[in-house]
């Protein structure tokens, strides 16, 4: 089908919805130029937009076999700290899973579905997530016995944790810090002491060494004398400073 450049432009080719971003239209490929401009819409949204980015992705990817690269740069995904590999995981669980069987729950259910063959099992198994009130974890296992598999568990995404669950563990990394820094100090602490240490045993020895001496070579190496009892004073001087 023939299009002008004003209908190109003019024609609505996308409709959101809370499933998705379907197209209008199945039999007209949308123009290039309309997927720019659904692009732009996207880097405005908050809620379902990385199901919306995924659908993009996919009929881009499809339509002009455009690399994910160009997807990544149109919706601007750089300052979501966004990868490309994230990208093509978007787009492959919109691929496997259509419209017909998504009920508005996030990509990362989706992502967990996607591996179910049939729609209409992949629908009913979303159905039981909402349903049921599934966090992410929780559908990774229903869908994992459904498959008759036994998959160990992972954690969350970021976005669908507990914010409990986020903040005992940023205490926890806290904390983890505080005593990598606390062992840092106690092996700065014992290595001073170890110096010290080596320190003390070769003043004794030169002072024991003094002691030892007649009157008269005392005055003969008075020198050393001072120089012994420099060094003397400057290890009182550290282990007290220590």
């Amino acid at each position: 089908m023939y299009l002008t450049q004003a209908q190109a432009t003019l024609r609505p080719w996308f409709k959101e919805t809370n499933r998705g971003l379907e197209l209008t239209d199945l039999d007209t490929k949308p123009p290039l130029k309309a997927y720019e401009t659904q692009a732009l819409k996207l880097r405005g949204e908050e809620v379902g937009w990385q199901i919306k980015v995924g659908d993009l992705a996919a009929n881009l990817h499809r339509d002009y076999r455009q690399d994910y690269q160009q997807v990544f740069e149109m919706c601007g995904l750089a300052g979501y700290h966004r990868s490309l590999t994230t990208i093509e995981s978007w787009a492959s669980a919109c691929r496997s899973v259509p419209h017909g069987s998504r009920n508005g729950l996030s990509i990362s259910y989706l992502q967990v579905v996607a591996p179910v063959t049939d729609p209409l099992d992949q629908r009913d198994l979303l159905k039981d997530a909402l349903e049921q009130k599934m966090n992410v974890a929780s559908f990774r296992a229903h869908v994992a016995a459904f498959r008759n598999i036994i998959e160990t568990p992972e954690m969350p995404p970021w976005e669908e944790r507990d914010g409990k669950l986020f903040e005992v563990e940023k205490e926890a990394y806290t904390l983890e810090i505080a005593l990598q820094e606390e062992r840092a100090a106690r092996q700065r602490a014992e290595q001073q002491l170890e110096n010290t240490k080596s320190a003390l045993v070769t003043l004794r020895s030169r002072l024991e060494a003094l002691v030892k001496m007649k009157p008269t070579d005392l005055m003969v190496n008075i020198g050393q004398v001072v120089e012994v009892l420099k060094e003397a004073l400057e290890a009182l001087s550290r282990l007290s400073l220590s």
